[in-house]
Protein backbone atom coordinates (compact mmCIF):
# COMPACT_ATOMS: atom_id res chain seq x y z
CA UNK A 1 0.00 0.00 0.00
CA UNK A 2 1.78 3.13 -1.22
CA UNK A 3 0.54 6.24 0.57
CA UNK A 4 0.82 9.33 -1.58
CA UNK A 5 -1.55 11.71 0.17
CA UNK A 6 -1.87 12.89 3.72
CA UNK A 7 -4.78 11.35 5.62
CA UNK A 8 -6.44 13.12 8.52
CA UNK A 9 -7.29 10.60 11.22
CA UNK A 10 -9.12 11.26 14.45
CA UNK A 11 -10.03 9.15 17.44
CA UNK A 12 -13.61 9.88 18.40
CA UNK A 13 -14.85 9.44 21.96
CA UNK A 14 -18.51 9.68 22.84
CA UNK A 15 -19.67 11.19 26.12
CA UNK A 16 -23.40 10.83 26.72
CA UNK A 17 -25.27 13.63 28.43
CA UNK A 18 -28.07 13.09 30.93
CA UNK A 19 -30.77 13.07 28.27
CA UNK A 20 -29.11 10.56 25.94
CA UNK A 21 -27.85 10.74 22.39
CA UNK A 22 -29.49 14.05 21.58
CA UNK A 23 -27.06 15.72 24.02
CA UNK A 24 -24.01 13.66 23.05
CA UNK A 25 -20.64 15.37 23.07
CA UNK A 26 -17.62 14.20 21.10
CA UNK A 27 -13.95 14.50 21.91
CA UNK A 28 -11.59 14.21 18.94
CA UNK A 29 -7.94 13.19 19.21
CA UNK A 30 -5.72 13.47 16.14
CA UNK A 31 -3.52 10.45 15.48
CA UNK A 32 -0.38 11.06 13.42
CA UNK A 33 2.56 8.68 13.31
CA UNK A 34 5.68 10.85 13.82
CA UNK A 35 7.03 12.29 10.54
CA UNK A 36 4.53 10.30 8.47
CA UNK A 37 2.99 11.74 5.32
CA UNK A 38 -0.28 9.95 6.07
CA UNK A 39 -1.72 7.95 8.96
CA UNK A 40 -4.67 5.56 8.82
CA UNK A 41 -6.15 4.16 12.04
CA UNK A 42 -7.97 0.97 11.04
CA UNK A 43 -9.28 -0.73 14.19
CA UNK A 44 -9.51 -0.16 17.94
CA UNK A 45 -10.08 -2.74 20.68
CA UNK A 46 -11.93 -2.36 23.98
CA UNK A 47 -8.71 -1.34 25.76
CA UNK A 48 -8.18 1.56 23.37
CA UNK A 49 -5.26 -0.01 21.51
CA UNK A 50 -5.23 0.93 17.83
CA UNK A 51 -3.81 -0.81 14.76
CA UNK A 52 -3.26 0.91 11.45
CA UNK A 53 -0.81 2.00 8.79
CA UNK A 54 1.24 5.03 7.86
CA UNK A 55 3.24 6.26 4.91
CA UNK A 56 6.83 7.40 5.33
CA UNK A 57 8.45 10.23 3.33
CA UNK A 58 9.53 7.67 0.70
CA UNK A 59 5.85 6.74 0.20
CA UNK A 60 6.35 3.27 1.67
CA UNK A 61 3.62 1.83 3.91
CA UNK A 62 4.21 0.40 7.38
CA UNK A 63 1.99 -1.05 10.08
CA UNK A 64 1.67 0.51 13.49
CA UNK A 65 0.35 -0.29 16.96
CA UNK A 66 -0.70 2.58 19.22
CA UNK A 67 -1.00 1.71 22.89
CA UNK A 68 -3.96 2.80 24.99
CA UNK A 69 -2.01 5.74 26.40
CA UNK A 70 -2.42 7.38 22.99
CA UNK A 71 1.30 8.16 22.85
CA UNK A 72 3.34 4.97 22.52
CA UNK A 73 3.66 3.91 18.87
CA UNK A 74 5.30 0.70 17.68
CA UNK A 75 5.99 0.32 13.97
CA UNK A 76 6.33 -3.06 12.26
CA UNK A 77 6.95 -4.56 8.82
CA UNK A 78 6.50 -8.12 7.70
CA UNK A 79 10.03 -9.43 6.99
CA UNK A 80 11.00 -8.88 3.36
CA UNK A 81 7.80 -7.02 2.49
CA UNK A 82 7.70 -3.94 0.31
CA UNK A 83 4.72 -2.56 2.23
CA UNK A 84 2.78 -3.59 5.35
CA UNK A 85 -0.62 -2.53 6.74
CA UNK A 86 -2.48 -3.52 9.90
CA UNK A 87 -6.23 -3.99 9.49
CA UNK A 88 -7.56 -5.64 12.67
CA UNK A 89 -6.80 -6.07 16.39
CA UNK A 90 -8.39 -8.16 19.12
CA UNK A 91 -8.62 -7.75 22.90
CA UNK A 92 -5.22 -9.45 23.42
CA UNK A 93 -3.48 -6.99 21.10
CA UNK A 94 -3.02 -9.59 18.35
CA UNK A 95 -3.04 -7.95 14.93
CA UNK A 96 -3.93 -9.05 11.40
CA UNK A 97 -3.26 -7.26 8.15
CA UNK A 98 -1.64 -7.59 4.79
CA UNK A 99 1.71 -7.10 3.15
CA UNK A 100 2.99 -7.03 -0.40
CA UNK A 101 5.95 -9.04 -1.61
CA UNK A 102 8.56 -8.05 -4.20
CA UNK A 103 6.44 -9.61 -6.97
CA UNK A 104 3.48 -7.40 -6.06
CA UNK A 105 1.37 -10.19 -4.56
CA UNK A 106 -0.63 -9.53 -1.39
CA UNK A 107 -0.52 -11.83 1.64
CA UNK A 108 -2.37 -11.81 4.93
CA UNK A 109 -0.47 -11.91 8.19
CA UNK A 110 -0.99 -12.51 11.89
CA UNK A 111 1.17 -10.63 14.40
CA UNK A 112 1.19 -11.82 17.99
CA UNK A 113 0.83 -9.40 20.89
CA UNK A 114 4.62 -9.31 21.38
CA UNK A 115 4.65 -7.29 18.11
CA UNK A 116 7.50 -9.47 16.81
CA UNK A 117 6.11 -12.93 15.99
CA UNK A 118 4.61 -12.99 12.48
CA UNK A 119 2.87 -15.78 10.60
CA UNK A 120 1.34 -15.81 7.11
CA UNK A 121 -2.44 -16.03 6.69
CA UNK A 122 -3.02 -16.92 3.03
CA UNK A 123 -5.97 -18.71 1.51
CA UNK A 124 -4.17 -21.64 -0.17
CA UNK A 125 -2.54 -20.58 -3.42
CA UNK A 126 -4.25 -17.18 -3.60
CA UNK A 127 -3.50 -13.47 -3.30
CA UNK A 128 -4.91 -12.77 0.19
CA UNK A 129 -5.59 -10.07 2.79
CA UNK A 130 -6.63 -10.49 6.43
CA UNK A 131 -9.04 -7.86 7.77
CA UNK A 132 -10.38 -8.99 11.14
CA UNK A 133 -9.64 -11.18 14.15
CA UNK A 134 -11.77 -12.06 17.17
CA UNK A 135 -10.58 -12.81 20.69
CA UNK A 136 -10.43 -16.62 20.24
CA UNK A 137 -8.25 -16.10 17.13
CA UNK A 138 -10.59 -16.70 14.17
CA UNK A 139 -9.46 -14.58 11.20
CA UNK A 140 -11.45 -13.25 8.24
CA UNK A 141 -10.36 -11.61 5.01
CA UNK A 142 -10.49 -11.92 1.25
CA UNK A 143 -8.71 -13.82 -1.49
CA UNK A 144 -8.60 -13.57 -5.28
CA UNK A 145 -9.47 -16.47 -7.54
CA UNK A 146 -7.79 -17.13 -10.92
CA UNK A 147 -10.23 -14.74 -12.57
CA UNK A 148 -9.42 -11.91 -10.19
CA UNK A 149 -12.73 -12.13 -8.32
CA UNK A 150 -12.73 -11.43 -4.58
CA UNK A 151 -14.06 -13.97 -2.10
CA UNK A 152 -14.41 -13.79 1.66
CA UNK A 153 -12.65 -16.34 3.84
CA UNK A 154 -12.68 -17.55 7.42
CA UNK A 155 -9.60 -19.15 8.95
CA UNK A 156 -10.51 -20.86 12.19
CA UNK A 157 -8.29 -21.29 15.20
CA UNK A 158 -7.20 -24.71 13.94
CA UNK A 159 -5.89 -23.20 10.69
CA UNK A 160 -8.69 -24.46 8.39
CA UNK A 161 -9.97 -22.11 5.67
CA UNK A 162 -13.57 -21.71 4.48
CA UNK A 163 -14.87 -19.57 1.62
CA UNK A 164 -17.65 -17.16 2.64
CA UNK A 165 -19.66 -15.83 -0.30
CA UNK A 166 -23.15 -14.96 -1.35
CA UNK A 167 -23.38 -17.23 -4.42
CA UNK A 168 -25.28 -14.58 -6.37
CA UNK A 169 -22.50 -12.02 -6.03
CA UNK A 170 -18.82 -11.55 -6.82
CA UNK A 171 -16.08 -9.44 -5.23
CA UNK A 172 -16.99 -10.30 -1.63
CA UNK A 173 -14.78 -9.55 1.37
CA UNK A 174 -15.12 -10.71 4.97
CA UNK A 175 -14.31 -7.58 6.97
CA UNK A 176 -14.81 -8.42 10.64
CA UNK A 177 -15.74 -11.19 13.07
CA UNK A 178 -16.97 -11.11 16.66
CA UNK A 179 -16.56 -13.64 19.46
CA UNK A 180 -19.86 -15.30 18.52
CA UNK A 181 -18.31 -15.91 15.06
CA UNK A 182 -20.78 -13.59 13.37
CA UNK A 183 -19.10 -12.09 10.33
CA UNK A 184 -19.66 -8.83 8.52
CA UNK A 185 -18.70 -8.83 4.90
CA UNK A 186 -19.12 -6.63 1.89
CA UNK A 187 -19.38 -6.45 -1.88
CA UNK A 188 -17.01 -3.99 -3.48
CA UNK A 189 -17.82 -3.11 -7.06
CA UNK A 190 -16.95 -0.17 -9.25
CA UNK A 191 -19.93 1.89 -8.08
CA UNK A 192 -21.20 0.57 -4.78
CA UNK A 193 -20.34 -1.11 -1.53
CA UNK A 194 -22.80 -3.14 0.50
CA UNK A 195 -22.47 -5.01 3.78
CA UNK A 196 -24.19 -8.05 5.28
CA UNK A 197 -24.13 -10.00 8.51
CA UNK A 198 -23.16 -13.62 7.96
CA UNK A 199 -24.51 -15.71 10.88
CA UNK A 200 -22.25 -18.03 12.82
CA UNK A 201 -22.30 -21.71 11.89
Amino acid sequence: MKMRTGLGVALLSLVLGPVGLAQAQYNFTTIDYPDAIGTLAQRINASGQIAGAYGDPSFDGHGFFLDSDGISFTTFDFPGATTTAADGINASGQIVGDYQDAAGMSHGFFLDSDLMSFSIVDFPGADSKAFGINDPGDIVGRYLDDGGNRHGFLRDLGGSFSTIDDPSLTHCRALGINNAREIVWGLRGCRRQQSWLFPRH
